[in-house]
């Protein structure tokens, strides 16, 4: 883990910046932007708690499958606090091993995601 998988919104001016930044990237209106992240976290939520049901069970497979799935949207999204554990979480459900690295990225992912001031 790195400061890249952490979160960096601690006022609403980063908020504001990043929803800029994004919008701008991605070159749609911040308004959209918006609308489409929260349709994300809704997704999201749902897939946190199919995720740790699948780490609880030690399911590979499944677990592969959501991050897989975690780490494209919050990527489209730009929301690299969320995408990037994601993918670390999935490069080792395709190896089938380090369920305990699983875990601990599994909870940056889940405390990033809390954090999200959308």
């Amino acid at each position: 883990m790195n400061d890249e998988t952490k979160n960096n919104y601690t006022n609403k001016n980063d908020y504001e910046q990043l929803v800029i930044k994004n919008s701008n990237q991605l070159q749609i209106p911040p308004q959209a932007y918006l609308k489409i992240a929260k349709l994300c976290l809704v997704e999201g939520k749902k897939d946190i708690s199919a995720l740790e049901e699948a780490i609880a069970k030690v399911d590979f497979p499944k677990i592969q499958t959501i991050s897989h799935r975690m780490k494209g949207s919050f990527a489209n999204m730009i929301l690299d606090s969320i995408s990037k554990p994601a993918m670390q979480i999935n490069e080792l459900s395709k190896k089938q091993e380090k369920i305990e690295e699983i875990k601990e990225l599994f909870s940056l992912l889940t405390k990033n995601f809390s954090e999200l001031p959308l």
